[in-house]
């Protein structure tokens, strides 16, 4: 447990540019620490369990805007290993964190882009009587990465909006439907 919670607090004050090898690999361990820590049964027994997935996730998720390819590698392969082994125990909390990646915006940087591949992957676990609500906040979201300048969010969402429509199309209005097709057309123009 306290390698665990020396993990989290690492991750979460750790600088995100290029280090010297000692801190790529610590950023290394501390990934596969939260990771290996969090999905095992005596941390699920742990009453604030919850909370502590939380914090995994958003660490985890913010070290995919690392510099080095091999952390960021590290990152993803432990945060598909929480996804997997948890989502379908804690649906609610795994997509929260992915939702409040995305709605960081720019400043989310490579963590943005793995947050929306996520999340479409995982969004048909969201319940009915949350999908208009996700939809709606979504929807700004949305907006923003279409109008950004960014070929490969552009790829990503591209590769997304499948998954999400098949899942949360249902939800949404006349009025907003049209506001994303003409949002998607006035972008058809651009080289990105």
């Amino acid at each position: 447990m306290m390698e665990f919670m020396r993990s989290i607090d690492y991750l979460g004050n750790v600088s995100l540019t290029k280090g010297s090898e000692e801190e790529k690999r610590n950023k290394i361990q501390c990934c596969r620490t939260v990771a290996e820590s969090i999905i095992s049964q005596h941390q699920r027994n742990q009453i604030d369990f919850p909370r502590f997935l939380s914090i995994s996730c958003a660490s985890i998720l913010k070290v995919h805007s690392d510099e080095e390819i091999d952390v960021r590698t590290v990152a993803e392969e432990s945060f598909n290993k929480i996804v997997g082994a948890l989502i379908d125990s804690h649906s609610d909390r795994i997509l929260f964190e992915l939702f409040r990646t995305l709605k960081k915006g720019m400043e989310g940087g490579k963590a943005q882009r793995i947050a929306l591949k996520k999340f479409g992957d995982v969004c048909h676990y969201i319940r009915p009587s949350k999908s208009r609500k996700y939809i709606t906040s979504l929807i700004p979201c949305l907006e923003e990465i279409i109008q950004e300048a960014d070929e490969v969010m552009h790829q990503v969402l591209a590769s997304t909006m499948q998954k999400l429509c098949a899942t949360m199309i249902f939800y949404l209005k006349e009025k907003e439907i049209n506001r994303l097709i003409c949002l998607f057309l006035s972008r058809i123009s651009d080289p990105s």
